[in-house]
């Protein structure tokens, strides 16, 4: 029998539209089913669940209480004076404590809510209730609060590690934040009862970088089940491109736009049959450089973060938009880091059942995956002929539709396999 009270440390639980969150709630009614009982820890940025044993914890730092507040703040739903200069005040108030804190601890604004996390889980388990940690990050503080509460009672700890928690480029930094990062990640390999990791990369460097090869770890894609609105697609007059996500100078549209640009400027592709719709942030300042001085400004249709309404969840709206696509754009980035994570926006895509191009870089794990899932793929030397038979293939109604989905089901029994074996 394996350890059914279970305690999940969650920073980011329940944040609409937040992939921190959306790895780890998903995976909850199948956690349930498997008659997992759970209890839940978080900040309080995200929405309680009413439907299990969900506290959310306030952090113990100024920058922390500043985090909070500001999530309290956008649920009230308060008009963008009142929000703006509410937050002024509470910043104001705080000033003189934050001023401190970076100067004394200079670390993010997260870490000190592993210490109310670690409190109150310790005395769960003391009471009897949890017989097992599970962490989730995401935030590295609910590691450390899980490592915390491992450490004063033994009880059995799982660890989910969504992304890298030290970059390639920080690995020689003396800073004092790296340097916590670099004894937490030791301490997760050395003590905890299994650690999955969403790559096969990140796995690898960690236990490169601890010189650590237990038999605790294992890889395996993270999947996703969102909500899934009862909408069918239709296509439209254009070749509707969607780009969903955050961007950066170091993740930015640069290959796609200059292969766009290519077609247009050859004569290839008339830009009157095409719209590229961005959602999920703002364009970078290399992609708004580009369509400066290309002049593909009347193509673009950026949309900023879709946010819940009464009746919808913010994620379920941003499904809707998916479905409704021809085709949807991923991009991995362009550094070293890339080789070590995959992008939790592919699942989402791969549910929307649509035509994905994706621009994977230097992770021959997730070119694998694309491979087999039946995206296009691209990169800097073939962006414009690979979008040119997008285009074709629109034309004539014979898009490559992506077919693979990553069962977060599957996930979840392969989790309590595991966690049978160390028991047995």
């Amino acid at each position: 029998m394996i350890n059914k009270n279970w305690l999940l440390l969650s920073h980011a639980f329940n944040m609409d539209g937040r992939a921190a969150s959306q790895t780890v709630t998903d995976k909850i009614p199948f956690l349930l089913k498997k008659n997992i009982s759970l209890q839940v820890l978080s900040s309080t940025a995200g929405n309680k669940d009413k439907n299990i044993n969900h506290k959310k914890l306030v952090s113990w730092s100024p920058s922390g209480l500043r985090f909070d507040f500001r999530f309290w703040l956008k649920r009230k739903n308060l008009n963008k004076l009142t929000y703006k200069t509410s937050m002024l005040l509470f910043s104001l108030l705080l000033l003189p404590f934050m001023v401190l804190e970076k100067i004394l601890i200079r670390l993010p604004s997260h870490a000190s809510w592993a210490i109310p996390a670690c409190i109150t889980g310790f005395y769960r388990v003391k009471r009897g209730e949890i017989n097992l940690v599970y962490s989730s990050g995401g935030a590295w503080s609910a590691h450390l609060a899980g490592y915390w509460i491992h450490k004063l009672t033994r009880v059995k700890w799982i660890v989910e590690m969504h992304d890298p928690m030290i970059s390639i480029y920080d690995e020689k930094n003396s800073s004092f934040e790296i340097k916590l990062l670099l004894w937490l990640e030791r301490k997760i390999l050395e003590s905890s009862t299994i650690v999955w990791w969403f790559s096969e990369g990140a796995e690898l460097v960690a236990k490169r970088r601890c010189n650590i090869n237990l038999n605790n770890t294992f890889n395996h894609f993270a999947g996703a089940n969102p909500p899934m609105p009862d909408i069918k697609y239709k296509r439209r007059e254009k070749l509707i491109f969607s780009h969903f996500g955050s961007l950066t100078p170091g993740r930015s549209l640069k290959i796609f736009l200059m292969g766009i640009f290519e077609l247009i400027e050859s004569g290839q592709v008339d830009e009157n049959i095409l719209e590229i719709h961005i959602y999920g942030g703002e364009l970078d300042t290399i992609s708004l450089g580009i369509l400066k001085k290309y002049g593909l400004e009347k193509i673009i249709f950026p949309h900023g973060r879709i946010e819940a309404i009464e009746s919808e969840s913010g994620r379920s709206l941003i499904m809707r938009k998916m479905i409704c696509s021809d085709v949807l754009v991923l991009m991995h980035g362009e550094d070293k880091n890339c080789s070590e994570y995959i992008p939790s926006k592919f699942y989402e895509y791969l549910q929307a059942r649509r035509a994905i191009l994706a621009y994977p870089y230097k992770n021959s794990q997730f070119t694998k995956l694309l491979e087999r899932s039946n995206c296009y793929i691209s990169d800097k030397s073939s962006s414009s002929a690979v979008l040119n038979e997008i285009i074709n293939d629109w034309s004539a109604k014979r898009l490559k539709i992506s077919s693979k989905v990553i069962s977060t089901e599957k996930i979840v029994d392969e989790i309590i396999t595991k966690l049978e074996a160390c028991q047995s």
